[in-house]
């Protein structure tokens, strides 16, 4: 259930808003190709969206965005590379927060987990390389 249902429009029109500065970085991104900034960006506006769905209880377009926020981070941060599947999947989780935004009074009977567990995939994924590149690093640092 929706809280505040009287100032839905306003999150509505807010969410819009964000997405739509998203779609158009994604769009002038060639191919993978994206500087600090337009991901930071990007970041900053899926944060936005993910703290003002949780003001009004939408729990499923908190957990996208925040899934989509983690990833966006860790490219941000270095650990992970930008890579036409990644693009692909940052894309098709625009679509999904769009279509929950434009349809938010049935974005909570949304089925996000197919979509979920890419993202989640990739994540996990990556972290684990991650963890074996850190490994090894460590491992040869205490071999000089």
């Amino acid at each position: 259930m929706i809280e505040e249902q009287e100032f839905i429009q306003e999150f509505v029109d807010e969410a819009s808003h964000h997405l739509n500065e998203v779609k158009a970085i994604l769009m002038d991104a060639d191919g993978t190709i994206m500087d600090a900034e337009s991901i930071h960006t990007i970041f900053q506006e899926i944060h936005t969206i993910k703290g003002i769905a949780g003001f009004f209880g939408l729990s499923k377009t908190v957990f996208l965005a925040y899934t989509m926020e983690s990833i966006l981070d860790e490219v941000r941060r270095g650990c992970m590379e930008l890579d036409k599947n990644l693009v692909d999947l940052i894309l098709a989780t625009h679509v999904q927060l769009k279509d929950m935004v434009e349809d938010v009074l049935n974005s909570e009977n949304r089925d996000i987990y197919p979509l979920m567990n890419k993202l989640k995939g990739i994540l996990n994924s990556n972290r684990k390389r991650f963890v074996k590149k850190s490994r090894l690093f460590f491992s040869r640092a205490r071999l000089i």
